[in-house]
């Protein structure tokens, strides 16, 4: 199984599965511009995602790694980009974001920012769909 390894902007190197790794647009696009071959063990330096947000990152790749993949021309994918079970729990007014992806976000206001920062920079559309409605969620209730 191929692997590449991301390298956090504090020097931490996570030696990454390339399914788990092209969940991430600019991984994707720096393979392909770089003409990065899936079989050598190339190191990416990812300037703007600290090492502790790179692990989150990568657990939430993990669990989406059987997502379609969002292009930039599509519209935002939500949350596991399928259709929500009967059972997941609805958030908020958006109630698109799935049951995990809910209990995934479930972090403190700082994370959740870092988060979509990270998403953004790293173009991961359903993450950073599913962090930015949490947030927009979060300043609702703040407003209430």
């Amino acid at each position: 199984m191929p692997y590449i390894k991301l390298e956090s902007s504090d020097g931490m190197i996570c030696a990454v599965d390339l399914r788990i790794a092209k969940c991430f647009g600019l991984i994707r696009t720096v393979m392909q511009i770089c003409k990065i071959p899936e079989d050598q063990n190339s190191v990416v330096p990812l300037a703007r995602v600290n090492g502790e947000m790179l692990v989150k990152l990568l657990s939430w790749a993990e669990h989406h790694v059987d997502d379609p993949v969002a292009t930039d021309d599509d519209e935002f994918l939500v949350g596991d980009n399928k259709p929500i079970d009967d059972d997941e729990v609805l958030v908020g007014d958006n109630n698109d974001i799935s049951a995990w992806d809910a209990n995934f976000l479930k972090v403190d206001q700082n994370t959740l920012f870092e988060m979509i920062r990270a998403a953004n920079f790293l173009n991961i559309k359903g993450l950073l769909e599913a962090a930015s409605k949490t947030m927009a969620n979060m300043m609702e209730w703040m407003e209430e």
